[in-house]
């Protein structure tokens, strides 16, 4: 009934931390996430579909629920390592590598946009990510091929 996130930008992980899930866990997407607040405040995290699956592969048979959502308990900053570990951000750092991760999203998908615009949707799209990181707790994740990396964040959230 809640979800995390992992996060980071290209080849950080996601897809291969994604697929060794146990089946305890249940991965509602792989590469992308859309974070909305309603109106309580309360942040929830949709499953979206990866761009570059439709924009040069076609969408190869996958599918996402985007209408469904869970309530979104934190977010784990991927860094690949040989040793899993957690470590808490702070709202400064969290917020840069989120803005970060963020702008890789993004990349190519403003291209209709003058400048002006695109300044103002950066903008707009830091002052969300600095109020989430208010809310939401993010962790950086040590994340090895071979170790049972969960358990660091079931240790971490439970």
């Amino acid at each position: 009934g809640q979800g995390i996130i992992l996060a980071g930008p290209s080849d950080a992980g996601k897809t291969t931390a994604s697929q060794r899930l146990p089946s305890s866990w249940t991965s509602l997407s792989d590469d992308c996430t859309l974070v909305v607040r309603d109106d309580k405040g309360q942040y929830h995290a949709h499953p979206w579909p990866t761009w570059s699956s439709f924009l040069h592969n076609g969408n190869q048979g996958q599918s996402w629920d985007v209408q469904s959502s869970v309530p979104l308990k934190s977010i784990f900053m991927l860094v690949q390592d040989k040793v899993d570990s957690v470590k808490a951000l702070g709202t400064g750092e969290s917020a840069c590598m989120l803005y970060e991760t963020a702008e890789h999203a993004w990349f190519g998908l403003d291209t209709d946009y003058d400048q002006t615009k695109k300044q103002q949707l950066r903008t707009r799209r830091f002052n969300n990510i600095c109020e989430l990181t208010k809310a939401v707790p993010a962790y950086l994740l040590h994340c090895s091929l071979d170790g049972a990396f969960w358990e660091e964040i079931e240790q971490e959230l439970f």
